[in-house]
């Protein structure tokens, strides 16, 4: 079963659970309702750092990986970069194709998954982005 025919049926489910049992539904769309309930609880997170002092500069989580995840983490990015530029703050930024890129943010990556996502079980999304979000901004950082 291709990966959209999963997404779809997933996504499915989630519009019509109210009205019949996760589990018939799985069956009836030949999925296994674990693996919908681990998509359903699933945070996809963009990050756009600044490669000279790692930090993040942006972020955004969604549900699922769509155009908006990034434009959204971008978005906060050009904001805080019109603050600095607001006030007078000289913010950094890698050259183009610099080979670095990729290992700063899979290093960021590694980080996340090993020292918070790892450790809990989000009850929900917004704790999960919440929970994130708080690392980004207090530990990270």
């Amino acid at each position: 079963m291709s990966a959209g025919r999963v997404r779809k049926a997933y996504q499915f489910i989630e519009a019509h659970r109210r009205d019949y049992p996760v589990q018939t539904l799985c069956q009836v769309l030949e999925v296994a309702p674990s693996g919908y309930y681990a998509w359903l609880h699933k945070l996809y997170l963009a990050v756009v750092m600044d490669l000279y002092s790692r930090r993040i500069v942006g972020w955004a989580t969604r549900a699922t990986i769509h155009r908006e995840l990034v434009l959204d983490a971008v978005l906060m990015a050009v904001c805080r970069r019109r603050f600095c530029k607001s006030h007078h703050l000289e913010p950094s930024m890698s050259r183009r194709g610099n080979c670095w890129d990729n290992a700063v943010a899979e290093s960021f990556f590694g980080s996340l998954k090993k020292e918070q996502i790892k450790k809990h079980m989000y009850k929900d999304r917004e704790s999960g982005k919440k929970d994130i979000a708080d690392y980004i901004k207090a530990f990270y950082n």
